[in-house]
């Protein structure tokens, strides 16, 4: 299996490459938002395909009990170092234009886009090996040199709107994505360092924050959970901590949106590593997200076990409630009043949301379950409309 998706790890690799292979990644400016269009579905792809390998080998083979998958989860090193090939060609395209937006016109002059990006053009900057990597990162530093001067007038102008920003964290966290690329420039970044220290920071506040969070969601706190209508209990539970997971990727993957105050999921830690790597905090702050993140779904998976094991004791039982809805009869005559009741009940209601729901979020339902669920779903209608004639009758003493 470790071979079978290493060689699909590769084929996706090859495939995206046959698709740049006819662009022109450098010079061809008048279809320069097509190319970056390409590079980022590109990366996309190959993000969602390591995501999926290291959720199946790290989580969900791991019991299947037929073949548990045995070992460390799989990373596809070749995927992931094209990837950020990917995003590195990305990275200096965009921060090139955002530089020439910051710069004077003798810079915009002398910075010509085949004057900068020269060294690129002698090299396949998409094909992976050891000889390409060194062409490519030599390449890189020539690039850097070229644009020295450039990013230490793009830094003080940063610096100066960031200063004007600082009592408003919020619009900083936007701002720093905004210009991620440019603050990933070695000149830059240290330029910018009392600013990355105030985000990181505030990351760690929301981490806390998150925590605090999960602490009362896990300990079934009456603020922890925000229940629609007809959303079952459980089904409320577990998406309220995939809520909170979704914010705590916010940190260790770093793609950020504008509408939320968090750093939401999927592009990378490396970015991460890159925007803020480098401050001594950054470590101790990665290491709370990453720890919540998994105490989130090591929760969520007993959470669910749990209610499993309940649910098929209470199938089992015939004496609780469940167990006499789904297996007894659909009325009877209440001996003590003489009044019709209708045996099928809220719980197996409740049941049958329940299943709807937590299908709806992925979950796999035991068979047991979902085949009591599919006698429930035969009587629901019959039952509706018996607890209405029941109600009839009994109000009018028939």
């Amino acid at each position: 299996m470790k071979q079978l998706l290493t060689i699909t790890s590769n084929a996706f690799v090859q495939a995206i490459q046959k698709q740049l292979s006819n662009l022109d990644l450098w010079l061809d400016t008048k279809d320069s938002i097509k190319t970056r269009e390409y590079l980022r579905n590109g990366a996309t792809v190959c993000e969602r395909w390591s995501i999926v390998i290291e959720q199946f080998t790290g989580t969900y083979w791991r019991t299947y009990n037929p073949h548990p998958w045995k070992g460390e989860p799989l990373k596809s090193t070749y995927l992931l170092q094209f990837k950020k090939r990917l995003n590195e060609i990305l990275s200096i395209r965009s921060s090139y234009e955002q530089s020439m937006r910051f710069s004077s016109t003798m810079n915009k002059e002398n910075l010509s886009v085949g004057k900068v990006f020269a060294p690129f053009l002698n090299l396949n900057a998409i094909e992976i090996d050891s000889y390409t990597d060194s062409q490519w990162y030599s390449a890189m530093n020539q690039f850097e040199n070229l644009m020295a001067t450039t990013d230490r007038e793009v830094a003080k102008q940063l610096r100066e709107h960031f200063q004007t920003i600082r009592s408003n964290p919020q619009q900083m966290l936007v701002d720093f994505k905004r210009y991620s690329d440019l603050i990933q420039r070695e000149t830059i970044r240290k330029e910018l360092a009392s600013e990355r220290e105030l985000l990181l920071g505030q990351l760690e506040s929301d981490i806390r924050n998150l925590t605090d969070e999960f602490n009362n969601l896990s300990s079934g706190g009456k603020k922890s959970i925000t229940r629609g209508v007809n959303r079952t209990a459980i089904a409320a539970s577990l998406d309220a901590s995939r809520q909170i997971e979704t914010k705590v990727r916010i940190f260790i993957d770093k793609k950020f949106e504008e509408d939320t105050f968090f750093f939401q999921l999927n592009n990378i830690i490396n970015d991460g590593e890159k925007l803020l790597g480098d401050l001594s905090g950054y470590a101790r702050v990665n290491s709370l997200a990453k720890q919540l993140k998994q105490d989130l779904i090591i929760w969520r998976k007993d959470k669910f076990r749990d209610w499993c094991q309940d649910t098929i004791h209470a199938i089992d039982d015939s004496s609780q409630e469940l167990s006499l809805e789904t297996s007894g009869r659909l009325m009877e005559l209440d001996p003590r009043d003489g009044k019709l009741r209708v045996l099928y009940g809220d719980r197996l209601v409740t049941l049958l949301n329940e299943v709807r729901q937590l299908s709806s979020l992925g979950y796999d339902i035991p068979s047991k379950i979902n085949k009591c669920v599919d006698i429930g779903k035969k009587f629901y209608q019959y039952g509706v409309e018996l607890q209405a004639v029941c109600f009839v009758l009994n109000l009018n003493n028939i």
